[in-house]
């Protein structure tokens, strides 16, 4: 439904001017964080989710080759964000690129977890278990940094003004 939407709109949707179309208000929630060139990723990004839930549940489950066929649709989805960076803000480009990666090194650990690395080479859980608490922080501590840093530079920026004003 959100393709048909979108395509049925892409003439107004791609242009500079839509932010100004009152008729695509009702469909801004699809298009309205992506480059106007981009405005059909929301699609993209509902099959990206659908492929990494729905569908791997019909990729033998429970085995190996399930995590396999994950880590391959997240490398599809680090090289798919890391060229098109599809979002108006930088800030977003980096931290879906970084959410791409803290999925694929998380699906990674789940294989060496699977085919008990562990055990044949002898490592400890904890370790893997420290790797995956990190990689998942990653996104996390990211969007946080985002936020704080423009308020830091607005702080310092209205002292400094303030001082050179005295």
């Amino acid at each position: 439904f959100y393709a048909y939407v979108l395509v049925k709109k892409r003439r107004e949707l791609s242009s500079d001017e839509r932010d100004r179309d009152t008729k695509l208000i009702k469909i801004s929630f699809l298009w309205e964080m992506y480059k106007p060139r981009y405005w059909y990723f929301e699609v993209i990004e509902c099959v990206r989710r659908l492929m990494m839930t729905g569908m791997l549940v019909l990729v033998r489950p429970g085995e190996t080759t399930q995590v396999a066929v994950a880590m391959l649709f997240a490398i599809i989805s680090i090289v798919l964000y890391t060229h098109l960076r599809p979002f108006e803000n930088p800030h977003d480009n980096r931290l879906a690129i970084v959410s791409q990666w803290a999925i694929f090194f998380t699906l990674f650990a789940a294989m060496l977890i699977k085919t008990k690395v562990d055990d044949e080479d002898d490592y400890d859980q904890t370790l893997f278990g420290l790797i995956l608490v990190a990689c998942n922080c990653t996104a996390f501590v990211l969007a946080i940094w985002q936020a704080v840093i423009p308020m830091t530079e607005t702080l310092i920026s209205m002292l400094f003004h303030k001082t050179t004003v005295l």
